[in-house]
């Protein structure tokens, strides 16, 4: 998992050795593609490296091809390299007041009396004077809450994926159900009634359809880029400049 979200298009690049120079893969890269930004390796829980490189690209068309290829060039000898679509790491809500994650935000806290600072685990307000050991609130590991490394923080990033997951499904079986019915008498029907036409027509659509689909993704990607981008900016405006000086009295305030 990486360290930080990307802002770019990227992709995964598969069956890349794990002992292979991230550096030099990524110059090489760029000599074959002009909107490569940048090359970084992928790794399992435990730091450790994995057969798949993340690449950034800062054009969408480059990436959209790639995807229609489902492969990358490497080199001048037609070295390539098959690929998928990058799909980020879910983010997590965490209240920066009493830390509970996926439930509200600091402003909306029903424990605004209540604070934990993220660096200790106690219960007072943060603060950048505080010199308590770090602790995390939720695993009481020595890392300050929210960190990547956290397994209280893994677990529920796990279930927000497999609750997007198992949203996602039931709305392509949903959709599945009302184009094409699930009476088997009336689609057997159907079959005879139309014959091999139409069974054509609908592999024609699902044909182009799937080829739709990776310039369907990276213009959804792009929109949600753009308000991840938003968001990042306002929690880290937030935690500079409001939470260092922020009071329960003064959140209530806010709250008003």
């Amino acid at each position: 998992m990486p360290n930080k979200t990307p802002t770019c298009y990227s992709i995964v690049v598969l069956n890349v050795p794990p002992q292979w120079d991230v550096y030099q893969l990524e110059n090489d890269f760029k000599m074959q593609h002009s909107t490569v930004v940048k090359v970084e390796r992928l790794f399992i829980n435990g730091g450790k490296p994995i057969s798949k490189v993340r690449v950034d690209f800062s054009d969408s068309r480059e990436v959209t091809g790639i995807l229609k290829q489902k492969k990358i060039l490497l080199d001048e000898n037609s070295t390539a390299y098959p690929v998928e679509l990058y799909i980020p790491p879910m983010r997590v809500l965490r209240c920066y007041n009493c830390q509970k994650y996926n439930d509200h935000i600091a402003a909306n806290c029903p424990d605004l009396d209540n604070p934990v600072c993220f660096k200790c685990g106690q219960s007072h307000p943060f603060s950048p004077k505080c010199t308590n050991q770090i602790c995390c609130a939720h695993c009481q590991g020595p890392h300050m809450s929210g960190s990547p490394q956290c397994p209280v923080k893994a677990a529920e990033r796990k279930k927000c994926n497999d609750e997007t997951k198992k949203k996602n499904n039931n709305n392509t079986n949903v959709r599945a159900q009302q184009q094409f019915g699930t009476n088997p008498w009336t689609n057997h029907s159907n079959n005879v009634l139309y014959g091999q036409s139409q069974a054509t027509t609908t592999n024609s659509f699902i044909e182009k359809l799937h080829d739709a689909m990776p310039t369907i993704i990276v213009q959804q990607k792009e929109l949600d880029a753009k308000k991840e981008n938003k968001f990042s900016t306002l929690a880290q405006e937030f935690d500079e400049y409001f939470m260092p000086h922020c009071t329960p009295d003064s959140m209530m305030s806010l709250q008003r």
